[in-house]
């Protein structure tokens, strides 16, 4: 008996059925991926979406936005009491830390420093910056990744550490993003901001810095102190006892000292009058 010879239509059926083997088998395994899309799984290498068609070229760049997320970052996320605020992780000479701005650390009755990803990070060892708002903590996390402070001449930062940390470029307006450091352009760090009143204060991370190991539980009290006063009416003048607690503490950071410093000496909300 002759074999039945096969149809056109039969032969376009069998090479659909072989080119979807092909890319179901090039499509196993690490290089699946969910379609930007469509969300169902798809090949990181496809040309395109065989369910919905999604460019193979934003896969891609989706796969690869993916990868870098998973990566350490130098940007650490600080919780405290009802505080907020954002670290950098700095090596200095062998040593890893976490520098952050010490209005970010409130009272420090409640503190965690979380990656990027969200994974909370162990510290110990605080130290204060005797002449910066700046306080540290020693860390040893490999989840993130350790900055250097910037060797680079010069003041203009080459790139902003925004709170992603990723890199950006420099902002040109005032109501642009301000990061949370700067960086050099050996990409070390230069700054940290630190906020403030004026919204917009940096302390340079590639001078000299003193760093005094403090006691928590004397943080803690003096933090609480200043959180406690500061909370009173302008119009409500200092109980004796606590001008007293201020002008003798020694207080252990220029921070400290300067917001005791206008406590003791408050400005008016109220401007007097013009005649």
């Amino acid at each position: 008996m002759r074999p039945l010879r096969k149809s056109p239509e039969w032969r376009a059926a069998f090479l659909i059925w072989l080119l979807a083997a092909v890319f179901l088998s090039s499509a196993s395994g690490k290089n699946l991926t969910a379609c930007p899309d469509c969300e169902k799984e798809v090949s990181a290498r496809a040309v395109s979406c065989p369910h919905c068609g999604c460019p193979g070229s934003f896969i891609a760049e989706v796969v690869r936005q993916k990868e870098w997320e998973k990566k350490p970052k130098s940007v650490v996320h600080i919780k405290a009491d009802v505080t907020a605020g954002f670290g950098v992780a700095i090596e200095v000479e062998g040593a890893r830390y976490v520098v952050l701005p010490v209005a970010a650390v409130g009272t420090a009755d409640s503190l965690s420093l979380r990656t990027v990803q969200g994974d909370e990070l162990p510290y110990s060892h605080l130290e204060v910056a005797k002449d910066a708002s700046l306080i540290r903590f020693r860390v040893g996390s490999d989840a993130l990744t350790y900055l250097r402070p910037s060797t680079a001449s010069g003041d203009a930062p080459t790139s902003l550490l925004g709170e992603n940390g990723m890199a950006v470029g420099v902002p040109t307006t005032p109501d642009s993003s301000r990061g949370v450091a700067r960086l050099g352009s050996d990409g070390g760090v230069m700054a940290l901001q630190v906020g403030g009143n004026a919204g917009d204060q940096w302390v340079a991370l590639n001078q000299p810095i003193e760093w005094a190991a403090v006691e928590p539980s004397r943080f803690r009290e003096q933090a609480a102190l200043l959180a406690r006063l500061a909370s009173q009416p302008l119009s409500q003048p200092l109980a004796a006892t606590d001008r007293t607690a201020l002008e003798n503490t020694d207080w252990i950071c220029l921070d400290f000292r300067a917001r005791a410093e206008k406590l003791l000496s408050p400005v008016s909300s109220n401007p007097p009058k013009k005649p």
